[in-house]
């Protein structure tokens, strides 16, 4: 079988190359490196040139094109924008005979199972197929068994076709259930406006299942569709938003003394708003700039009066986008706000401390949000900005070590960065959290809010109150008088509460 050699003329081009400065190793001293060494390993970079990435502006230097439309590549036969089965893999699975026994259909199914991806309803297809593979039965080979062996080789045969993934266009799942199989579609618009399929899934139901009503089997069908798509839909940019406050900003000639922050949840992004006021207004013209960007799944927020309005619902209900709100009083809950708030006010801080000419700080403001957006996440590893649109604006020229992947390799990486991040933290937080002992008809105290005009000798416990409910293992609903919401219960985080004793059941120590 012939190979294909690349091989493109660079002679021009490496004539007006400069060399490197720096001479490459002596070889005595690469093994003076292994003084120490206990394990060697050793490893081959004949075509090691193939991975090195190029400077950004000489990238067009390199560049080649080649008379194929379409490559071959693990198994698939990729072109502009679609992928579809590798032609060879085809031919091999359109010329199966039908299996004579067991061994011969596990492997006819594990040569379609490759391509699963391609077949809508493949689950449902291949069980007659899969009753033949149960132990203790007998092989034989019916009508049924044989239609469902040509609709699959058909269903391959006849070149199916699906959209690549983007991650910046929107998602859609399709899914379905029956009382055999659950299945699931998942697409994406393509330039005309329709929906080509992206994937499909499909998978038998297993024998508890089967006792689920229809209702029951439609929501397995959506969980499942989650889990199998979640590398897809987990923490795309705009899926989940968060908006919260800092106010204070008195500072030189400046009439605005609040600030309005909106965070994106997967990439870190934030934006930033200096305002008069925070009433529904003024945060539903803030998130309305946000939203020409593309509109989100969730937001976030604290329970303040102007989120929990009526016209700020009816505001989010028209864009369809689900509100949640943290717990009273317990800033944790919304903690990468909370966290930004206090980085872009330390650098807010610094820039207005050190402007020799006192300029407000609504003008530093967009420096600083420049500045914080533009820059590697401690958690990410990624700038902001790039996760979010896929490139970056105008920047200083990086270094060797500052050239990042591709948008869509970049947020694959950012998940398991921030997994490591959050586990340093759940170690610290389970170290000094103690379980809930609540429970629904307990009596309770609960802390109060340290406001800063809160006079020194003032209670720092209120109460007893009831729990209402259970709502978490770390939020409860209490018979508290909620202030801004005119209710009379409200949801408080585990933290905030201290089991009641009664003076009656108190006793000195000494008695």
């Amino acid at each position: 079988m012939k190979k294909t050699r690349l091989c493109i003329d660079y002679r021009k081009l490496n004539a007006i190359c400069k060399t490197d400065a720096e001479p490459l190793l002596r070889i005595d001293t690469l093994l003076d490196k292994l003084t120490n060494a206990k394990i060697f390993s050793t490893l081959d970079l004949a075509s090691g040139y193939w991975h090195i990435f190029l400077h950004e502006k000489d990238k067009e230097k390199l560049a080649f094109v080649t008379s194929e439309d379409k490559i071959n590549f693990l198994g698939y036969e990729i072109k502009e924008g679609c992928i579809t089965p590798d032609n060879h893999n085809i031919e091999s699975i359109k010329k199966l005979q039908p299996p004579k026994n067991v061994k011969q259909l596990q492997r006819f199914l594990g040569s379609v199972n490759a391509y699963n991806k391609f077949i809508d309803s493949y689950a449902k297809i291949r069980e007659p197929l899969n009753q033949l593979l149960k132990k203790d039965k007998l092989w034989h080979w019916t009508a049924e068994c044989q239609e469902a062996f040509e609709l699959l080789k058909n269903k391959l045969v006849t070149k199916p076709v699906l959209q690549l993934y983007d991650p910046i266009l929107p998602l859609h799942v399709f899914c379905d259930a029956s009382q055999v199989t659950i299945g699931a579609i998942l697409k994406q618009p393509d330039s005309s406006g329709n929906l080509p399929p992206v994937s499909y899934h499909s998978r038998t139901l297993r024998s508890y299942e089967k006792n689920y009503c229809i209702t029951e089997l439609e929501c397995l069908a959506m969980v499942d569709a989650l889990d199998k798509f979640y590398y897809y839909l987990h923490d795309r940019p705009f899926e989940y938003l968060s908006i919260n406050t800092v106010g204070g900003f008195n500072y030189y000639n400046s009439t605005k003394k609040y600030l309005h922050l909106v965070i994106d949840h997967a990439t870190r992004y934030v934006w930033a708003f200096p305002s008069k006021s925070e009433t529904t207004e003024t945060y539903a013209n803030c998130l309305k700039q946000v939203f020409q960007i593309q509109i989100p799944t969730k937001l976030l927020s604290d329970r303040n009066g102007a989120f929990t309005s009526s016209k700020f619902k009816r505001f989010l209900r028209n864009y369809n986008v689900k509100h949640l709100l943290t717990s009273s009083h317990n800033p944790q809950t919304n903690g990468k706000c909370e966290r930004v708030n206090q980085s872009i006010v330390t650098k807010l801080k610094c820039k207005v401390n050190s402007s020799p000419t006192k300029t407000p700080w609504t003008k530093l403001l967009e420096q600083v949000i420049n500045e914080y957006n533009l820059t590697p996440h401690s958690v990410t590893k990624f700038p902001p900005a790039y996760l979010l649109f896929g490139t970056l604006p105008y920047s200083p020229p990086l270094t060797q070590n500052q050239f990042y992947p591709s948008v869509e390799e970049a947020r694959k990486l950012t998940k398991p960065n921030a997994i490591k991040y959050h586990d340093k933290n759940k170690i610290k937080y389970d170290a000094r959290f103690i379980d809930s002992p609540f429970k629904a008809g307990d009596i309770v105290m609960y802390k109060e809010f340290n406001y800063p005009n809160l006079r020194k000798l003032s209670p720092v416990f209120s109460g007893p109150y009831e729990i209402v409910q259970k709502l978490s293992d770390i939020n409860y609903e209490i018979t508290k008088p909620n202030a801004l919401t005119k209710k009379p219960t409200e949801i408080v985080h585990a933290s905030k509460l201290r089991t009641f004793y009664p003076p009656e059941e108190l006793k000195l120590s000494h008695e």
